[in-house]
């Protein structure tokens, strides 16, 4: 991506967070974004976060409100976008943001609004009517599952390019817990490659009043095994804020979670060895029936 388009994308990212962000969401972009879903966000209420997640993809420029009707607007995508967005364990929205205009529209990707188009390529009607603005938040939020499977699914899907990182490299991770907050964790900064901890590779903005490092790991990061790499600073909790510096790596569900995307993406590996025939298939009569008889003993032990 040259810079020019990278700041332009930031655009529709900068505004749509500050949308959700003003009405009391949280917004976190996903650093690393190759699979689609470039950011999500999730309610909170008496401001603590709901755990209902969205998946939002964000298009940006004059371009994609090219295909103008009289009602909407079409958007053109790819097959593997569309194969990816529909299988997802969260709901999808697609935003397209004409900076010039400063206008933001959305649709939620739903099977029955895709139509089909030649060479693979699909399209969806993005209506006029879909503004983003503080009005359009409930209907992102209607009908998103909260409860605790959906949102361990959640997790692990949105995770799944951050979990192929971590599977490839020695990684850390520092997380800040600040010990008279109500919003106790404040997310998690990551490392690939040297325990350097005073920098980053990115920073992941997820934050959870869950009380102590433990807690915080096993809602947050399911599919992480860690343990510390410095002494903790403060035993009695009363300076503001600790740092925890882990070294961390893939548990069996993150190694599971890895293994069955891999599976699902390019299918099973036939076996390959030499069949077993007899060395000689042509019998007479006596040997056929002596076979036969054999295998119908088997039957009946079976």
């Amino acid at each position: 991506m040259t810079k020019d388009n990278d700041t332009k994308s930031r655009l529709g990212v900068a505004y749509a967070d500050t949308i959700f962000s003003e009405s009391g969401w949280l917004f976190r972009e996903q650093p690393i974004h190759d699979w689609g879903v470039d950011a999500h966000v999730e309610p909170k209420e008496n401001d603590r976060p709901t755990g209902q997640l969205i998946g939002l993809q964000i298009k940006t420029g004059a371009s994609f409100f090219g295909h103008e009707g009289d009602d909407s607007y079409t958007y053109y995508g790819d097959a593997w976008h569309l194969d990816y967005w529909i299988r997802h364990c969260l709901p999808v929205f697609i935003l397209i943001h004409d900076p010039k205009e400063k206008l933001t529209l959305w649709q939620k990707v739903e099977v029955h609004l895709i139509k089909m188009q030649s060479g693979g390529r699909w399209s969806i009607q993005i209506p006029k009517k879909n503004i983003l603005n503080k009005a359009a938040l409930p209907c992102f939020k209607e009908g998103v599952a909260s409860d605790p499977s959906s949102f361990l699914r959640a997790l692990m899907a949105l995770d799944y390019p951050l979990m192929l990182k971590v599977r490839q490299q020695e990684t850390f991770m520092k997380i800040i817990e600040m010990n008279h907050k109500s919003l106790s964790m404040r997310g998690a900064w990551f490392r690939f490659g040297v325990d350097d901890n005073s920098n980053s590779d990115f920073h992941v903005e997820r934050w959870h009043p869950q009380s102590g490092i433990h807690n915080y790991m096993a809602r947050m990061f399911p599919w992480l095994d860690y343990k510390h790499t410095e002494p903790l600073e403060d035993p009695l909790g009363a300076i503001e804020g600790e740092t925890h510096k882990l070294k961390v790596w893939l548990n069996r569900a993150g190694e599971a979670f890895v293994d069955l995307e891999e599976f699902y993406r390019d299918g099973p590996t036939p076996k390959d060895y030499e069949l077993p025939y007899l060395e000689n298939d042509e019998m007479d009569d006596d040997a056929f029936d002596e076979w036969a008889f054999q295998r119908a003993l088997e039957k009946d032990r079976d």
